[in-house]
């Protein structure tokens, strides 16, 4: 529950955002036809909160598999590990992940000391 709050947090600029275009359609349609705007008052209502509700379980879902690839990652950089992590992950978040890589797997390799 915590991690989804994180995730509601994370996001809620954008569903602020359809929130706000939410808000103007009402309003355009309350200016232009007010019986038209109380008819579908409860439609508008529900629509809104089934698309919150859709937007945020699969943002939720797609947070957690890159969480799950995220961990498995760091357990183990190998190859398949990072390229499980890739597809999952944004092009800003890309270079970062395969600089991590390079590290992890360049801190793995045991050194020749004599």
């Amino acid at each position: 529950m915590n991690e989804n709050w994180k995730i509601f947090k994370q996001y809620a600029p954008w569903l602020a955002l359809l929130l706000c275009v939410d808000g103007l359609s009402s309003i355009l349609l309350w200016l232009a036809d007010i019986q038209s705007f109380y008819a579908l008052m409860g439609f508008i209502i529900l629509a809104t909160l089934l698309l919150f509700s859709v937007v945020f379980v699969v943002v939720c879902n797609h947070e957690h598999k890159k969480r799950q690839a995220f961990e498995s990652f760091l357990s183990s950089p190998d190859d398949i590990n990072e390229k499980s992590l890739l597809k999952l992950c944004s092009d800003a978040e890309k270079e970062m992940i395969l600089l991590l890589g390079r590290v992890l797997r360049e801190k793995m390799i045991p050194s020749n000391s004599y």
